[in-house]
């Protein structure tokens, strides 16, 4: 993987990127605590319309609270390769047993299993809860044709090993710009390599921008032109 070091804040990034479109479209996918979303609904304002998913239960209450504050509009289910009714959720459950710094991990929940002997030597505050539960998952042309959204300028995913699953299913409406998390395909027992996930990228049409260890700016290829 290359591409120009990550080196500003997400916020500053995806202003910048946007700063001339009188209008922008911004998908939050994995938006835990709504933390992303509420940040850019600060920095863009009314001229961006946000939409938030996040299927975890415990951040569900104050998503709707916060949603609802700052004109965010905010979906309790996950997004996956297909449409389905039931899909296993594994939660973190770092937050109910940590406190103080080791939150970090807080919102670490995947459709996939984690990957325990991973964890325990990279993450070792990070638990989970390996019974899970059920939760709604559309896929990501499902969501957007069920929003009407035509366009997206920018998509934040961080959807913990799921990220290739729901990139490589798209067929419409596919963002300029996508920052992905590209850490966590050992954590979970996702069947994914970084190397995969590169391949699939440049397949969609899609080139590297920046990087760091954790998260991949991707643009479009024919916005370059």
């Amino acid at each position: 993987m290359e591409g120009k070091t990550i080196t500003q804040d997400e916020i500053e990034i995806v202003y910048n990127l946007l700063e001339g479109r009188e209008r922008v479209c911004i998908v939050d996918l994995g938006a835990a605590d709504l933390t992303h979303s509420v940040r850019f609904r600060e920095k863009f304002g009314s001229r961006a319309s946000i939409y938030a998913i996040e299927p975890d239960r415990n951040y569900e209450a104050k998503n709707y609270h916060n949603a609802k504050s700052f004109q965010i509009d905010f979906t309790p289910a996950l997004i996956s390769g297909e449409d389905r009714e039931a899909v296993r959720f594994y939660p973190s459950t770092t937050y109910e047993r940590y406190t103080g710094s080791k939150t970090l991990w807080a919102g670490s929940g995947s459709i996939y299993k984690p990957n325990k002997e991973f964890i325990d030597k990279t993450y070792p505050t990070l638990d989970f809860d390996e019974e899970g539960y059920e939760v709604k998952s559309y896929s990501w042309d499902s969501f957007v044709g069920s929003r009407r959204i035509e366009s997206v300028d920018y998509l934040h995913i961080d959807s913990q090993g799921a990220e290739y699953e729901i990139i490589k299913n798209m067929t419409k409406v596919f963002p300029d710009f996508i920052f992905a998390e590209i850490s966590d395909f050992e954590t979970y027992h996702t069947g994914v390599k970084l190397e995969d996930f590169d391949l699939m990228m440049f397949d969609k049409g899609y080139v590297l921008v920046a990087t760091d260890e954790a998260n991949a700016l991707y643009i479009k290829a024919q916005k370059m032109i």
